[in-house]
C-alpha cells in the first residue's frame, strides 16, 4: 500500500485520491499489525514486524515528508533493534552498551540526511529526529550503565556502555562544534574511568587502593590538560578540560590526606590493641551473697563471656596472653552483675 501511494502520488492529479487513499490505511495498518502481533509473545515475528514498519514509515517519510513519519520510522528501528537483541537471546546487561552504539549509528546517519538534496525545513526537522533519538539514548545508556555497575556480575558491561556513551558525546562536542557536548564528555568519562581503576585495583587486593585511586585522578587531570593544550584554537572546548582537570587535582589531593589520615588512624588502633594484650584489668563482681569475686580479662580481645546452662550455673572463661596459659574460672552465682573495672 506504501509503495501503490507512493507510485500514484507522482502519477498526475487524477490519481492522487488513490494514492491518498492507500497512504491513510498503511498508516492504520502499520501500528495496528506491530500492536497486535505484540501479544503473540513470541520475539521472531513481533522483530519482523517491527522491521517492516520502520521500511514503511522511512518510505513515507521520504516520499510524504513529515515529522511524525521520521519519528515513526526511529521508534519502530529502536523496536526492531530490542527484539532483534531478544531472538538472539543477548543478556539483558549489554542493551546499555547496544544502545549507545545505536545512538551514534543515528548521530552519523543525520550526518549524511543533513547533505541531501530536499527542502531544507524538512530535512533539518528530519536531523533533528534523529540527533533527539540519538541523544535520549544516549542518556538511557548512561543511566542504565551506572545501574548495571552497582551488581559485580554486570560491573563491567556498566563500565563498557558508560564509556560508549562518553565517547558519543566526544562525537558530538566534533561534529556540531558546541562545547558542552564536551563539558559533557569529560566529565561522564570519570566515572568509568574511576570505577574500572577501583575495580581492578580491588580484584588485585592493591594497599592503600584509594590512594592509587588519586593517582589515576592526576594522570588523567593531565590528559585533560594535554587535550587542552592541543585544542588551542577551540578555545571554549579547551576552557572545560581545563576546568575538569581543575576539579580533578584538588579531589586527588583531598582523599590522599583522607587515606593518610584513616591509614594512620587504623595503625595506632592497632599498636594500642596489641599493646593491651599483655595488659590485664580487674574486674569486681558481686554476688547474691554480697561477696566479691575476682575476674581478669583483656580489652580489646576476646573478654570475659558467660554462658548460662540448664543447671543455673554461670561459666566465665577468660584466655591469657598465651594460649597454652588459658584459664577457667566456674562458679556458682544468682544475679551476677559487675560493679567496677579498674586497671592494674
Amino acid at each position: 500500500m506504501t509503495a501503490a501511494a507512493a507510485r500514484f502520488w507522482q502519477s498526475g492529479e487524477r490519481w492522487r485520491d488513490i494514492a491518498r487513499a492507500s497512504r491513510y490505511l498503511s498508516q492504520i495498518l502499520i501500528p495496528a499489525s506491530v500492536i497486535f502481533i505484540l501479544f503473540s509473545q513470541a520475539d521472531p515475528p513481533t522483530m519482523a514486524a517491527f522491521l517492516l514498519a520502520t521500511i514503511v514509515y522511512g518510505v513515507l517519510a521520504w516520499k510524504f515528508p513529515s515529522i511524525v513519519f521520521a519519528y515513526g520510522a526511529l521508534g519502530a528501528s529502536v523496536g526492531t533493534v530490542l527484539f532483534g537483541l531478544r531472538v538472539f537471546e543477548t543478556s539483558p546487561q549489554w542493551y546499555a552498551t547496544v544502545g549507545a552504539i545505536l545512538a551514534l549509528a543515528y548521530i552519523l546517519i543525520s550526518q549524511f540526511v543533513k547533505r541531501t538534496k530536499a527542502d531544507e525545513n524538512i530535512i533539518e526537522s528530519y536531523v533533528k529526529a534523529f540527533n533527539t533519538t540519538g541523544f535520549i539514548l544516549i542518556g538511557l545508556a548512561a543511566i542504565d550503565g551506572l545501574i548495571l555497575t552497582f551488581n559485580t556480575t554486570t560491573f563491567w558491561a556498566g563500565v563498557i556502555a558508560l564509556g560508549i556513551s562518553s565517547l558519543d558525546l566526544a562525537i558530538c562536542a566534533y561534529l556540531f562544534k558546541h562545547s558542552r557536548y564536551t563539558f559533557l564528555a569529560s566529565g561522564l568519562a570519570i566515572v568509568p574511568f574511576t570505577l574500572a581503576i577501583g575495580r581492578w585495583l580491588n580484584d588485585a587486593q592493591t594497599i592503600q587502593a584509594l590512594t592509587w585511586v588519586t593517582v589515576a585522578w592526576g594522570a588523567l587531570a593531565l590528559t585533560y590538560i594535554a587535550l587542552a593544550a592541543l585544542l588551542q584554537k577551540a578555545d571554549t572546548h579547551a576552557r572545560w578540560l581545563y576546568a575538569w582537570a581543575h576539579v580533578l587535582i584538588p579531589l586527588a589531593l583531598f582523599f590522599t590526606f583522607f587515606d593518610y589520615l584513616s591509614t594512620e588512624i587504623h595503625r595506632l588502633l592497632f599498636h594500642w590493641e596489641s599493646v593491651f594484650q599483655d595488659t590485664w584489668s580487674l574486674s569486681f563482681y558481686k554476688t547474691a551473697e554480697n561477696t566479691h569475686r575476682f575476674l581478669p580479662y583483656q580489652p580489646g580481645f576476646l573478654l570475659a563471656w558467660a554462658r548460662a546452662s540448664s543447671s543455673g550455673l554461670l561459666d566465665f572463661y577468660c584466655p591469657y596472653s598465651q594460649p597454652s596459659h588459658g584459664m577457667e574460672l566456674n562458679f556458682r552465682a544468682h544475679g551476677l552483675e559487675p560493679l567496677s573495672q579498674v586497671s592494674p
